[in-house]
């Protein structure tokens, strides 16, 4: 596949390595603009992210760890790349029971953006029994989300669109997040390849 820059935006990809030896990757999207990116702004941005995800360690399994944060520039061919170890391995506190891997919390994000380009969702996993009851996520897991949610807010993420029509766009095209919502009920993460 060739080469599509997403103009202005460098990628975050947080891996966590599970307890049954899977890496789990969450890829957000960050509004960088024009600055130059290099160690200095990602060790930034991971840390931007580790408040987050710390938000809700507790409720992720013990052996389950956030190792490293892989971040790289998306606006032009060859552009840089830092993996990220600062403050990571980051590891779950929780010692309860995992939850099987399926079970994700998931976060709805909107933009300024109507459309469906400007709408992303981001799929949690790793979570223990303690974080459900009956199915549903525990009130101080949805809490530690909301916490996290106002964390993501107060830094320009994005919702970063390369697909219109089922067909790969010329450059990518991004929307500054300005609300996320968590979903109570645990979700399951459907294939949405464009190209089936």
């Amino acid at each position: 596949m060739a080469f599509q820059p997403c103009p202005s935006v460098v990628s975050a990809a947080m891996h966590m390595a599970t307890w049954d030896n899977k890496d789990v990757v969450n890829v957000w999207h960050y509004n960088l603009g024009s600055t130059t990116l290099d160690s200095t702004v990602a060790d930034a941005i991971t840390a931007d992210l580790t408040t987050f995800y710390n938000r809700i360690k507790a409720y992720v399994f013990s052996g389950n760890s956030y190792a490293k944060c892989v971040i790289t520039d998306l606006r032009t061919e060859g552009g840089p790349q830092f993996i990220v170890l600062s403050g990571l391995p980051d590891d779950g506190t929780s010692g309860a029971d995992p939850l099987p891997g399926q079970n994700a919390a998931l976060i709805t994000w909107t933009t300024a953006f109507r459309g469906k380009e400007g709408r992303g969702r981001t799929y949690l996993g790793g979570f223990t029994e303690s974080a459900i009851t009956s199915g549903v996520l525990t009130s101080g897991l949805v809490s530690a989300f909301e916490t996290g949610i106002d964390d993501i807010l107060g830094h320009p993420f994005t919702v970063l669109s390369r697909v219109k029509d089922n067909v790969l766009r010329d450059e990518g095209v991004h929307h500054n997040i300005t609300d996320g919502t968590i979903h109570t009920h645990m979700a399951t993460q459907r294939n949405r390849s464009f190209l089936r």
